[in-house]
């Protein structure tokens, strides 16, 4: 009844999405099923369907005894291993940015022109997604934020600096305008018409696509999961 209510709550803020991948009920549950939970998703992350459940990797302690908390983060920390990385990393190509913008259309990956920029899809979850490997090669699993696992991943791979340092700044901008069109517009700001893009915004987001794309190939790499 507890989660209900708080459930509820931040449906009336907008702070969840209206659609989440599991059954409310899913969410509660004892820490001994949280923990075999996470052995599994770890362990056989396709059988186990992982991808539905990689927000709950993201998940921040908010009342309680910590105690429950610190048992999660040490069956993660305990579990995860370079093969769950390297599937993880792989995932990050799911989610590719744009190419660039041509007039008032976006060039999306495959070379199709379409109306609308998907922001959240396209720009921020990969970013979202590959902060996330970082986090977990760097054994900063839960509770973090995307740019504090970017900056995980500097202290990480500090010979690779300048990719995250880069991809840190593009989650800031692609922020912002989500921010800007959202409060605007009345929305999410998940999509975004490229109409709504000055020329200065577009050549600063075309940046941020090449920052983005070169993330992700480097994240596919497998040398620097060896290198650990």
């Amino acid at each position: 009844d507890q989660y209900a209510d708080m459930l509820d709550a931040l449906h009336e803020c907008d702070y969840l999405p209206r659609s989440l991948p599991f059954e409310p009920g899913f969410y509660v549950a004892r820490i001994q099923e949280w923990k075999a939970r996470y052995r599994d998703w770890i362990r056989d992350p396709v059988m186990h369907e992982m991808a539905r459940a990689r927000t709950l990797f993201d998940v921040r302690p908010v009342h309680g005894r910590r105690s429950l908390w610190q048992q999660i983060e040490t069956t993660l920390t305990d579990t995860i291993d370079r093969d769950f990385l390297h599937v993880l990393a792989n995932d990050c190509l799911a989610s590719l940015p744009p190419l660039t913008f041509f007039q008032d259309a976006v060039v999306d990956s495959a070379g199709e022109h379409v109306a609308i920029f998907r922001l959240e899809h396209s720009a921020l979850r990969p970013l979202v997604d590959v902060g996330r490997v970082f986090a977990m090669a760097g054994g900063k699993v839960l509770g973090r934020s995307t740019l504090e696992r970017l900056a995980t991943a500097r202290a990480l791979l500090p010979e690779h600096e300048q990719i995250f340092r880069e991809a840190a700044d593009t989650f800031r901008v692609v922020l912002w305008q989500q921010g800007r069109v959202g409060i605007s517009q009345g929305t999410s700001g998940a999509d975004l018409p490229p109409t709504l893009l000055s020329r200065h915004d577009r050549h600063v987001l075309k940046a941020g696509f090449r920052s983005i794309l070169r993330l992700l190939e480097f994240t596919a790499e497998r040398a620097w999961i060896r290198n650990l």
